[in-house]
């Protein structure tokens, strides 16, 4: 059989199938808002906020009208730049670069941290 086969990509976690099949989306169709945000959503799950902020933020630019993408920004940002509670005495908080982060989102809700968000429809 010639061709590529993509059983090996059955052993793979879903977000990391899922971020091979939305990269494929946007080099078929760069404009493609929704693939592009999907594909935020897979960094994520991997846990790279700086780098789905800058996808979220993209995706905002090519549809400024679509609350969903601005309100995904806002989270992932709220992670980034939220300070840490400290245990030291001072009370001094320093912003991390990276968070990991649970957050999940479908066509109507959005999951973060265990809480679910109605998203507009």
């Amino acid at each position: 059989m010639e061709g590529k086969s993509y059983f090996p990509l059955l052993a793979l976690p879903l977000w990391r199938v899922s971020g091979v099949c939305y990269e494929k989306i946007l080099q078929l169709d760069p404009e493609n808002v929704q693939g592009l945000h999907n594909l935020c959503v897979v960094h994520v799950e991997r846990g790279d906020l700086a780098n789905a902020e800058r996808c979220f933020q993209e995706a905002h630019e090519m549809a400024p009208d679509e609350g969903y993408i601005l309100k995904h920004l806002q989270i992932v940002r709220s992670k980034l730049y939220a300070p840490l509670p400290s245990s030291s005495s001072s009370g001094a908080a320093s912003a991390p670069a990276s968070r990991s982060s649970s957050f999940s989102c479908t066509s109507s809700s959005c999951i973060d941290a265990g809480k679910a968000a109605k998203l507009p429809p």
